[in-house]
Order: C-alpha cells, then sequence, then structure tokens
C-alpha cells in the first residue's frame, strides 16, 4: 500500500467478510498483501479520497454530482441472506450513490456456479424473483435467462452485478443510483470474451441498472491529466505501482 491504511479504511476491511487483514491459520499473509490483490488496489486508488475532494475522482469516472463520503466493503440488503459487499460506495449530496464493483485479474477465469448462485433469490416456479418484486424486470429476465442456460457467460460474474444492483437500488431508495465495474484491463482471447461480455450485460440491462464499465488504465489517465488538482506523489505512486507500462 502506499500509505498505512486510513482508519475508516481499516475499520470497513476489519469487519468485511472477506478477511483481507487476516493472516491464514497456517501463516500465509493476508490477501491483501498479495501483489494481485483487488482490494489492495481499490484501496491504493480510493483511500486517498476519503479526505479529500473527491470532485476529480468523480470527473474522472464520469460522474456527476459532489460526493459527501466514500466508504469500502459497504454491505447492501437485497432482501435475502448476508449482504453483497461493494468494494466502494460514493455517497453524492442529495441522496444519490454510486456502486463500484472491483477487479484486478480476479475476472481472467472462468467463473462456474452463476445459476446456483442466483437459484435463491427465485420462487422455487421461477415465476418471480426479489428483482422483479423490486420492479428491476430486465434484470428479472436475464438472472432467469441464466438459470434455464448456465454457460450464458463464462468470465463476467453476473449473479455479483445483479444483486450488487438489488442492493443499490434498495439503499437509494427514490434517489438516483449507478454501478460502476472497475477493471484492470487484459490482453488475450479471454479479455475479448470479458468485453463481449461486459457489452452484453450493459445493453441487457444497462438502463434499469444504470451500468457503466471503465478500466483502471483509463481512470488513471484521466487523473494524471489532471495535474493542477491532484496530488502528484499520489499520481506518481500509482503509476510506479499498477501503470509504470504504459497509460
Amino acid at each position: 500500500l502506499q500509505t498505512p491504511l486510513s482508519a475508516r479504511a481499516f475499520a470497513a476491511f476489519s469487519n468485511s467478510a472477506g478477511s483481507e487483514l487476516v493472516d491464514s491459520a497456517n501463516g500465509g499473509p493476508a490477501k491483501m498483501r498479495a501483489l494481485y490483490s483487488a482490494s489492495a488496489l481499490a484501496v491504493n486508488v480510493f483511500d486517498h479520497w476519503l479526505t479529500r475532494d473527491a470532485g476529480p475522482l468523480l470527473r474522472a469516472m464520469h460522474v456527476g454530482g459532489t460526493a459527501t463520503s466514500l466508504e469500502f466493503e459497504a454491505p447492501l440488503r437485497t432482501g435475502y441472506g448476508t449482504p453483497p459487499q461493494l468494494d466502494v460506495l460514493i455517497h453524492l449530496r442529495g441522496g444519490g450513490l454510486v456502486g463500484i464493483e472491483s477487479k484486478f485479474t480476479d475476472w481472467m477465469t472462468k467463473k462456474s456456479r452463476q445459476a446456483e448462485k442466483l437459484s435463491p433469490y427465485f420462487q422455487v416456479d421461477g415465476s418471480s424473483s426479489y428483482w422483479s418484486r423490486a420492479g428491476l424486470a430486465a434484470s428479472h429476465r436475464l438472472a432467469k435467462s441464466i438459470l434455464d442456460t448456465p454457460d450464458t457467460f463464462q468470465v463476467l460474474e453476473v449473479p455479483q452485478l445483479l444483486k450488487h444492483a438489488l442492493g443499490l437500488h434498495k439503499a437509494a431508495g427514490q434517489k438516483p443510483w449507478s454501478l460502476l465495474y472497475l477493471y484492470f484491463a487484459g490482453s488475450g482471447e479471454i479479455a475479448q470474451m470479458h468485453e463481449d461480455e461486459l457489452a452484453r450485460f450493459a445493453a441487457t440491462v444497462g438502463d434499469e441498472v444504470h451500468f457503466a464499465s471503465m478500466t483502471y488504465q483509463s481512470l488513471f489517465a484521466s487523473i494524471s491529466s489532471m495535474s493542477s488538482d491532484v496530488d502528484p506523489a499520489y499520481v506518481a505512486y500509482l503509476r510506479g505501482r499498477y501503470f509504470a507500462g504504459g497509460e
């Protein structure tokens, strides 16, 4: 990490079900110490803004409004089971929410059990779901299609995104909300599959879920272009740690 975790970030990860800060029982290092740690990437990018004006960050993400607070590992209730935790949740002035699902290398493997992760959210006959009862008809149809054809998506973890959308919808109430999928871009056949599945997901539920995707490379390029508004030490650290090979 660039700096020690802020007190708020430390508290969030300490209370998280992910055990990111806990060394394993056999003496292995905590997950956040791994070079490929997605949570460390999110902390290095977002913890900086917990105590600063996040205007440049929002502009870099193409998000309108003014941030009032940011939080890590935010649990948003879906109505069923343990609330899934968003990597980053941004609260906007006026009550709006921006949820961020962050990926580093974790999208680079094919996913399994997608239908199994969705089935508890449906009635036994599949006629209704937590999404349909919340008024998210497109999300219901997509989830139902995965129950019927489990290999519809092989790389993109759609159940996670649909659960986050449901949690954001319930938490925001009548206020605006959006879900941003932020990932570290790769290359090769699986990267193309990932891009294709992102486009298909967005086309299916984009308007209803207020969904967008963005690479960390693009986010960093936008942040680093705001030289007069962003701490140069923060930009230099990110460039050296993650983006030294180019932006």
